[in-house]
């Protein structure tokens, strides 16, 4: 795994739910720091109009979607 990826997504989220609780749409979509993270295994794919896939921040793996 890249070097540049330093772990982030277990503070991100721990942050999210003290501050929006189960309230997972008020979360905002867009934020003003680019993370990166590293694709690890497309779990789904081909012409279907969402993706999913899982990531990984070096500490973590979590599953996201990617849709058009």
């Amino acid at each position: 795994m890249s070097e540049s990826i330093l772990p982030w997504i277990s503070a991100y989220f721990i942050a999210s739910g003290e501050e929006y609780g189960a309230d997972v749409a008020a979360i905002p979509l867009v934020t003003t720091k680019k993370k990166k993270v590293q694709l690890v295994e497309f779990l789904t794919y081909g012409r279907d109009e969402v993706v999913w896939a899982r990531v990984s921040d070096k500490e973590y793996m979590v599953p996201i979607r990617f849709s058009r």
